[in-house]
C-alpha cells in the first residue's frame, strides 16, 4: 500500500532479477548524509501484507553495498507487521555518503518460511536419537566428503 501518492513501488529492474528494488521516499529531505559507521532508518512509504508461511527479506543492493558500503541491517520482516517498511541503512565505509529522496536503496525478496518448534536434549544420544538428514558426514568438516 502506497502510504503517499508520490511513493514508487518496488519493481525488478528486469524480469529475471530475484529482489524488486525499494526506494527512499522523503519529499521534505531531498538528500541525506550517512556519516562512517552510522546507521539510519529510511522510509519508504510502503506497507505491505505479507502471507503466513513467508517472510519479507531486505536485501543489499549490489552497486550501492560495492560502491558507497552502504550495507543492510534489520532485514527479515515478519508476516505479522502491519507498519510502514522502513530500511536501516548503514555506512560501513570511511567517506561520508550521500542518497537521494526516489534513491533505490535495498531490494525485496519474498521467502517461504518452514516453522519450527524448538526442543532441548540433554545428551548427544538424545539429539541424533531420531535421524533427520541422510547423511554418514558426522563432524566431517573441509574435504570430508572426498575429493
Amino acid at each position: 500500500m502506497k502510504l503517499h501518492k508520490d511513493v514508487c513501488l518496488p519493481v525488478r529492474k528486469n524480469p529475471s532479477d530475484a529482489g524488486a528494488d525499494v526506494k527512499w521516499f522523503s519529499p521534505d529531505e531531498p538528500v541525506l548524509e550517512i556519516k562512517p559507521g552510522e546507521s539510519v532508518k529510511l522510509k519508504t512509504g510502503l506497507k505491505t501484507h505479507i502471507p503466513h508461511g513467508y517472510a519479507l527479506i531486505v536485501m543489499n543492493r549490489s552497486g550501492m553495498a560495492a560502491d558507497k558500503v552502504l550495507k543492510i541491517g534489520a532485514s527479515v520482516v515478519d508476516a505479522g507487521f502491519r507498519g510502514e517498511l522502513i530500511i536501516n541503512l548503514h555506512n560501513d565505509g570511511l567517506e561520508t555518503q550521500r542518497i537521494l529522496h526516489g534513491e533505490r536503496i535495498a531490494q525485496l525478496l519474498v521467502i517461504p518460511v518452514v516453522h519450527f518448534k524448538t526442543l532441548e536434549c540433554i545428551s548427544e544420544e538424545e539429539l541424533y536419537a531420531t535421524p533427520l538428514y541422510i547423511s554418514e558426514r558426522g563432524t566431517g568438516g573441509f574435504g570430508s566428503s572426498g575429493a
